[in-house]
């Protein structure tokens, strides 16, 4: 039962793992550039309408959101549209073409620090999505080896078929159903070791597993012996 549980436990905390995995991966393209799209605007219309007089400070933390969300595809929108707005904001009569000189150094230190932080974060959004991807590996692979000593810990290891541990995890799938129960005994098993040698012996009981396991399936079978 304690086996079972545990094993139960071990399935459910994969499967959560792979669905978090799931959900924690980067969005579609088309999902990223929506929602970057969205919180910019939102952002940009903060900023317009309240006239804040220097909107890059409240728009970097923007950049910074939807990279770290989204990677470098949100990253990139979000740098395109606070470099358009930043255009419009310095430009004279927001022309996006024509700068004072105070205004065009405004631009360049801006898009500097766009593009810096845009890569900054980006980087560190992959490093751990890459990292993220590694601990998913390794979760999976100990998953499997898990399992694979799970399935040894339940199954003799002469003749193949299930051992006595796995007769006592499976008794209660047996409760309130008609079954039959049938166990074997080989006569004179002791005077076949004792001629032809252990070997011999071994080679009998494995091939009277497999005839026991071909005639009622392996998962039915089981050495209570030995």
């Amino acid at each position: 039962m304690a086996k079972n549980l545990i094993q139960q436990t071990a399935q459910e905390d994969h499967s959560h793992s792979h669905r978090l995995t799931l959900l924690q991966r980067e969005a579609s393209f088309s999902k990223q550039i929506i929602v970057t799209v969205a919180i910019m605007l939102v952002l940009i219309a903060l900023v317009y309408s309240c006239n804040i007089p220097n909107p890059n400070m409240i728009l970097i933390a923007g950049l910074v959101f939807c990279s770290a969300l989204c990677g470098f595809g949100g990253g990139v929108v979000a740098a395109l549209i606070m470099l358009l707005y930043t255009l419009f904001f310095f430009s004279v009569d927001h022309s996006f073409v024509n700068f004072t000189t105070e205004g065009l150094q405004k631009v360049v230190v801006s898009l500097i620090g766009i593009v810096v932080d845009m890569l900054l974060v980006c980087n560190v959004k992959r490093a751990e999505m890459r990292a993220f991807r590694q601990v998913e590996s390794l979760s999976q692979d100990l998953h499997r080896e898990n399992q694979k000593l799970h399935d040894v810990s339940l199954t003799d290891g002469l003749t193949q078929i299930r051992n006595r541990t796995a007769l006592q995890l499976d008794s209660d799938s047996y409760l309130d159903r008609e079954v039959t129960v049938m166990m074997l005994d080989l006569n004179d098993f002791k005077n076949i070791n004792d001629t032809s040698g252990h070997e011999e012996g071994d080679r009998i009981l494995s091939e009277t597993a497999q005839l026991l396991a071909d005639s009622f399936g392996r998962t039915h079978c089981y050495r209570y012996g030995g």
